[in-house]
């Protein structure tokens, strides 16, 4: 029996792929599906026997498990132009995602407050103008 030993250059492409399908819930079957491959080719990824050997399949992998090709390959984020190295096994990494995460959103909540301020103003200022051009409602007298 031959015995098939994963290649160390494929050890953290392998725990990445595994560990970004679990995270979404999804089945080698579910993956491979949308890529258009084998399940079994699915198992060699995860396993680490083999990569993706065309930019396609680097594509449709990053596309089916919601990721980057960069970070499938290198574990790299890209944020705001900049490369951030992660290793989802360390906990300060992931806590530092973490705490990344919370304040994109704090950050998105504010955005979304003042947008619908400016809305809300612009719709008052709007129907304010539109007023103007027509003449003040006739009083009728009251008897």
């Amino acid at each position: 029996m031959k015995i098939i030993r994963m290649r160390d250059e494929n050890r953290d492409f392998a725990a990445r792929v595994k560990s970004l399908r679990k995270g979404k819930g999804l089945t080698q079957v579910d993956i491979a599906a949308s890529m258009g491959v084998a399940k079994s080719t699915i198992g060699n990824y995860e396993s680490g026997y083999s990569l993706p050997q065309t930019i396609d399949l680097f594509k449709a992998y990053a596309k089916a498990l919601g990721t980057t090709v960069g970070y499938l390959i290198d574990g790299d984020i890209c944020h705001a132009g900049q490369r951030i190295p992660v290793d989802l096994t360390n906990i300060e990494d992931i806590a530092a995602l973490r705490r990344e995460i919370e304040s994109l959103k704090a950050e998105v909540a504010r955005l979304e407050k003042e947008s619908l301020e400016l809305y809300r103003e612009n719709k008052r200022l709007s129907a304010g103008t539109a007023q103007m051009g027509k003449p003040p409602p006739e009083h009728t007298a009251r008897t």
